[in-house]
């Protein structure tokens, strides 16, 4: 049987118009947002020689399309042939998906294996073809087409964005009426294509074209593009981002030292993308964990120096939530083991509460304690500073509001104790020094007390570590032994005993005189000091 052939002039296809012809096939075949693709391998070839078909396949070998709703879809693997009018494929496929979520849409195609026979001739085989598209909200949408081991028309190739091509010569190719001659061209590309919401990755685009001419008188009867092959080809839309909602914040009290994780339960958040508002302070995306689903975003607290309910909103590029509440506590204090100590304080304090965890610092009425340690956020120990007798506050800062407890603590003199009196005596004139030694006397509040006539604490000098106070003993009408006492805020000391020396008068030169008087006469004696007068019988002398 014989076959008719229809004979046409030869055309020629310029480079130019191959490349527009191969770029016009590569758009993103999605046209709502969300939706993914993913195909293992797309065949599409067809030539005829006087209306016989000369080569021709159409097939689509594991592909995948994300549900309409949220979801994935996943194509065949495994081992793939596809055999068609002089052409055979084979694609062994590791997986095919695509997946559509609130947050985005990704699509991925992953090859194990591939390889592309046209009349007996092995156009191309690849190792490896890989094509993922990503399309998640709030950022760019990415394309990422990869291919190793690639061979082309029997030549290694490495595959890339810029497209190549080899020729081959076609011998002795069977017809229905006779044998053909031509050649096989075939051109390879990578595509990684993304616009502002698609994103569109082909690990290996493979384009044709054949020219077959008769074996007896090379009569041209095709020279034509015969189709395209796509391996490894994922297609993806970004979907449109709705406005998160919140609707549980937990837990629903935090400490205002900040640092608790607080989870936000709703919809529409969107993992990296999705910041948080808490009281005017946001806390970064990067700082804000969200699951898979969008549901929920997880972020640690920042401190607070506000106590008491704020306000907590989420916010991602398809708006913001409505607010929720969220209540700052403040660190309290229970008690305080002993509550009081000496004015020189070092007293190890045990303190109860809550919110302790952080703690930096324990202030005594304006002064701060020392050996801080936190044992949990409901205990910790502190040493009670020096300070000045009286009730006062005890604050425990911490980050944020610091917990307060008014006259708290309370600071008390130590009780005085006297051992000795130096000197033993002095005269009744007064105006000795007197130092008494002992301990819990108080600079500038402390008095003593000599025969009941009191020396007031201005009057009376402590030094430093309180064991040593001095005075000046006033006048005393008594003679002999009196009581000598030291009196601070912690009490009053047992007295001592303080001689008071009356003046004696020895003997006077001369010791007789006229009756006229006016003879000059020295007396001897002791305790004349501050003396005033002499009286004769009753009479007062002059000159004294």
């Amino acid at each position: 049987m014989s076959m008719e052939f229809r004979y046409r002039s030869a055309r020629r296809v310029s480079i130019p118009v191959v490349l527009a012809l191969l770029f016009a096939n590569l758009a993103p075949a999605q046209a709502s947002p969300g939706d993914a693709t993913a195909t293992g391998m797309q065949v599409a070839v067809s030539a005829s020689v006087a209306s016989l078909p000369v080569v021709s396949l159409a097939a689509s070998l594991s592909a995948a399309t994300a549900p309409g709703g949220l979801g994935d879809s996943a194509g065949a693997t495994g081992p793939l042939p596809a055999s068609g009018i002089g052409i055979t494929t084979q694609v062994t496929v590791n997986g095919t998906t695509a997946s559509r979520t609130l947050i985005g849409s990704t699509a991925t195609a992953d090859l194990a294996g591939a390889s592309v026979t046209v009349l007996g001739t092995n156009v191309i085989q690849a190792a490896t073809v890989i094509g993922a598209a990503n399309c998640a909200v709030g950022y760019a949408p990415t394309a990422s087409p990869i291919s190793t081991g690639v061979s082309l028309l029997g030549s290694p190739i490495v595959v890339d964005g810029t497209p190549a091509t080899r020729v081959v010569a076609l011998t002795n190719i069977s017809s229905g009426s006779g044998l053909l001659n031509g050649s096989l061209s075939a051109t390879v590309v990578s595509i990684g294509n993304t616009s502002s919401s698609t994103a569109n990755a082909t690990g290996i685009h493979l384009t044709m074209h054949l020219t077959l001419a008769t074996a007896l008188g090379g009569v041209q009867v095709l020279d034509a593009d015969i189709g395209t092959v796509e391996m490894g080809r994922a297609s993806c839309e970004t979907p449109s981002a709705s406005v998160p909602v919140l609707s549980v914040v937990a837990p629903a009290h935090v400490p205002s030292r900040g640092g608790t994780l607080v989870t936000l339960t709703g919809t529409g958040f969107i993992p990296g993308a999705t910041s948080v508002l808490v009281d005017g302070v946001t806390v970064a995306a990067a700082g804000v964990s969200v699951n898979g689903t969008g549901t929920s975003a997880s972020f640690l607290s920042p401190v607070s120096e506000t106590t008491g309910p704020v306000n907590v909103s989420a916010s991602t590029v398809g708006g913001n939530t409505a607010a929720l509440s969220l209540d700052y506590d403040a660190p309290t204090i229970g008690t305080l083991t002993p509550a009081s100590a000496l004015t020189n304080g070092l007293v190890a304090v045990t303190m109860t509460g809550s919110g302790f965890t952080g703690a930096t610092d324990v202030v005594f009425g304006g002064l701060a304690g020392s050996n801080l340690l936190v044992l949990s956020d409901s205990l910790l120990t502190v040493t009670s500073p020096a300070h000045a007798a009286g009730a006062v506050s005890v604050s425990v800062v911490v980050p944020g509001a610091d917990a307060t407890l008014a006259a708290a603590f309370t600071f008390t003199d130590p009780s005085p104790v006297l051992s000795l009196v130096v000197p033993v005596h002095g005269p009744a004139s007064g105006g000795t020094l007197v130092t008494l030694t002992g301990t819990g006397f108080v600079p500038g509040a402390t008095s003593v007390s000599v025969d009941g006539v009191t020396v007031a604490a201005a009057g009376v000098s402590v030094n430093g570590t309180g064991t040593s106070a001095s005075f000046l003993s006033p006048v005393s009408e008594t003679t002999g032994p009196v009581n000598v006492s030291a009196t601070t805020g912690g009490g009053s000391t047992a007295a001592l005993s303080f001689d008071y020396d009356a003046p004696v008068l020895g003997s006077l030169t001369p010791s007789s005189g006229l009756i006229g008087g006016s003879a000059a006469v020295t007396l001897t004696g002791s305790g004349f000091t501050g003396a005033t007068d002499v009286l004769f019988g009753g009479v007062s002398g002059s000159d004294v």
